[in-house]
């Protein structure tokens, strides 16, 4: 498949249109001690690491009710990070913020933020991550439109659900 051959079609009925602005990779301890402003703002998180000079994404989560500092001391993944260190023994990880930033009007739920971490998640898979939900399908009853911004190495730039086509 050629790249630049498939288009939206009714790109302007795009139901949820996100740009999601992502940190600069921090250690965690940054993050649990409060040196990450954007931890009042992110709903997104990953966990990155380089391999063979590229970022990758070994876990990407989201977080609505409560702080990505709050939800990454918890046991659960706690317990993630200690795995992903055993099955990756001498890589060294850092977490990166995603704040995303919606059209005036969008009503933040956390049924949107778990469709768009779907995507993140289904879109950006690889072998490496850890994740165990949502990686092995997606479907949503609306069209998305995904833009990573900031310091996004570890993810695709721009990503989509819904209809395409493919001009004769």
């Amino acid at each position: 498949m050629k790249e630049d051959e498939f288009h939206l079609a009714w790109p302007d009925e795009i139901k949820v249109n996100v740009t999601i602005t992502w940190t600069k990779p921090a250690p965690h301890d940054l993050l649990f001690s409060g040196g990450l402003d954007e931890d009042d703002t992110a709903y997104f998180y990953s966990i990155v690491g380089r391999v063979d000079r590229e970022w990758w994404p070994f876990y990407i989560g989201m977080t609505h009710a409560q702080s990505a500092a709050k939800r990454n001391q918890q046991v659960d993944h706690q317990e993630r990070l200690k795995l992903l260190k055993k099955k990756n023994k001498g890589q060294d990880f850092s977490i990166t913020l995603g704040t995303p930033t919606f059209p005036k009007g969008t009503r933040v739920t956390s049924s949107l933020i778990g469709k768009i971490e779907g995507l993140l998640i289904y879109s950006n898979w690889n072998d490496l991550m850890v994740n165990k939900k949502k990686t092995q399908g997606f479907s949503s009853n609306q069209s998305i439109y995904i833009s990573n911004t900031g310091w996004a190495e570890h993810l695709e730039k721009e990503v989509a659900y819904g209809v395409f086509y493919r001009e004769a």
